[in-house]
């Protein structure tokens, strides 16, 4: 959402995009917080990292379409 965030000209849609950047960020920092309450940081950081990396490989391995992001 940063990049539509900082690359859209419409100013409505660029404050969309803001709020809802700034929404899933939280989002995240919330699920690991609750995450390493049940469960030791390092496992939690470990599979945050493997998950980033799976992530990252489905992104690279599809088609460059200018139609959408990834």
């Amino acid at each position: 959402f940063k990049l539509l965030w900082k690359n859209i000209q419409d100013e409505e849609l660029q404050k969309f995009y803001y709020e809802l950047m700034v929404s899933e960020a939280g989002h995240y920092v919330s699920f690991v917080k609750l995450a390493k309450e049940y469960m030791p940081a390092e496992v939690v950081d470990a599979r945050l990292q493997e998950l980033l990396r799976i992530e990252a490989d489905i992104i690279a391995s599809l088609e460059h379409r200018p139609d959408r992001m990834h």
